[in-house]
């Protein structure tokens, strides 16, 4: 059975480098492949199909499986984000619920509205004191018989051109809220349609849907002991110059490599059965 893959777009995402997410097939599995992204079956008395999705993202947002589960047995259960764990080592990873993402987009959308009325108010504030110059100067004798020149401006509210410029903000601020009140209904209505949310698998039946998973970072490169201490010595004869870098390089056993890679395992468990995947992030070489 072929398992349509998409991206459902929650959060839009800065320009950055891009990550990949590879499945890495165990012993007893199987991996297809759908328009270039790795497919991973893992078959017993439930049949469990987890691929990602997409399969390369950026790496300002967050990695997403699709997950299906076909339903061998005579006895129906329950499958939600509750049966789905994810794991970096000892470390676990957030799954996200549906109701986490709903809460995601209202609070994302709340504060976007937020920003547009603070916005409106101070601009409306200032345009209410548009102003017009005007520059006058006055000729008067003094008791004496002197001449005394007096010059100075007036600033006057003008009405016309205030109520122009609030009226501008005006419309410029609905228009704006209703921008980012259709892209929060329209992320709602891609979480509706491919989230996976709690539901009864019949027997005979495939069910399933998206996940997304917290962020994975990279482990930061370290450098053992004798890289410090030759940079140490290179710098108390005039800086560093690079030699130990290409010292080190010849000593490729005693300086650790850099990571550039990690392997995230994702276990699934329906009634009591469990299995297991393996997914691999890694950057994508330029």
């Amino acid at each position: 059975m072929k398992i349509l893959l998409g991206l459902v777009v929650l959060l839009s995402s800065g320009c950055s480098y891009n990550l990949k997410f590879d499945p890495v097939a165990a012993s007893g599995q199987k991996e297809r492949f759908d328009n270039g992204v790795g497919i991973l079956t893992s078959s017993k008395v439930y049949t469990v199909i987890v691929a990602p999705n997409p399969s390369v993202y950026n790496e300002s947002d967050q990695p997403m499986l699709a997950v299906y589960v076909v339903n061998n047995s005579t006895n129906e259960f329950n499958f939600s984000t509750d049966n789905i764990k994810a794991f970096v080592g000892d470390e676990e990873l957030k799954v996200y619920s549906y109701e986490d993402l709903f809460v995601k987009i209202q609070r994302k959308s709340e504060f976007a509205s937020l920003g547009v009325i603070l916005n409106s108010a101070i601009q409306s504030a200032n345009a209410a004191y548009s102003q017009t110059n005007s520059n006058f100067s006055s000729t008067q004798y003094g008791p004496n018989g002197q001449i005394i020149t007096s010059q100075g401006s007036i600033n006057t509210v003008n009405a016309g051109e205030s109520n122009k410029a609030q009226r501008e903000i005006s419309n410029e601020a609905t228009a704006n809220l209703s921008g980012i009140a259709a892209r929060k209904e329209l992320a709602i209505t891609n979480i509706n349609s491919t989230i996976l949310r709690k539901t009864t698998i019949m027997p005979g039946t495939i069910n399933g849907g998206y996940v997304t998973l917290s962020k994975i970072p990279l482990p930061e490169p370290k450098k053992g002991f004798a890289y410090f201490e030759c940079r140490r010595k290179s710098a108390g004869v005039g800086g560093y110059d690079g030699s130990c870098d290409r010292y080190l390089n010849k000593q490729a056993d005693t300086v650790p490599k850099p990571v550039d890679a990690v392997d995230v395992k994702v276990i699934v468990t329906i009634e009591g059965e469990r299995h297991e995947f393996t997914f691999r992030q890694s950057n994508v070489k330029s």
